[in-house]
C-alpha cells in the first residue's frame, strides 16, 4: 500500500549517546544509549525519529537497522503510517520510522506533531524512578 513518491530517500544510522548518570536495573549498568535514527526526506521535507528497542527483547539498534533495511524498498516508495503498522512488527525500528513520518507529515503542513495529532501542547510531566 504504498504511495508513488519517487524523491523520498531513507537515511538509517546509529548514535551513542552518553548518560549524564549511569543507569542501573536487574544486573545491568548502562552508561550510554546506543539509538537508531531514521532520517526520511521527500525533496525539502525531512523528519527523524529514533529508538533505543529493547536490549532484553533481542530489539536492539542492529537487529533495528536491519528490520529497516529490509523494507528499504517500501519506505523509499512512500510507505504512510498507516502502511507502516502492517510492514514491521511493534519494537524499536517500527517507532524510528512512525516517529520519522510523524515528523515529515507536520513539516509538510507546517504545524507541530502534536497539533496534526489533535492533542493539546505539550506540557512538563513528574517522571518516575525504576528500582530493581
Amino acid at each position: 500500500m504504498s504511495h508513488p513518491r519517487s524523491r523520498v530517500r531513507l537515511h538509517v544510522s546509529t548514535e551513542t549517546l552518553p548518560l549524564t548518570t549511569p543507569f542501573r536495573i536487574t544486573g545491568y549498568t548502562f552508561t550510554d544509549a546506543t539509538v537508531v535514527v531514521a532520517t526520511i526526506r521527500d525533496g525539502d521535507a525531512e523528519g527523524r525519529g529514533e529508538a533505543s528497542g529493547v536490549y532484553y527483547l533481542e530489539d536492539g539498534p542492529p537487529e533495528m537497522v536491519a528490520a529497516i533495511e529490509a523494507q528499504r524498498g517500501e519506505i523509499e516508495a512512500g510507505v504512510s503510517r498507516k502502511d507502516l503498522r502492517h510492514l514491521l512488527p511493534p519494537g524499536g525500528a517500527r517507532n524510528a520510522l512512525d516517529c520519522a513520518l510523524w515528523e515529515l507529515e507536520a513539516r509538510r503542513a507546517g504545524q507541530p506533531v502534536w497539533k496534526l495529532a489533535g492533542l493539546q501542547p505539550p506540557a512538563p510531566l513528574v517522571t518516575t524512578f525504576t528500582l530493581g
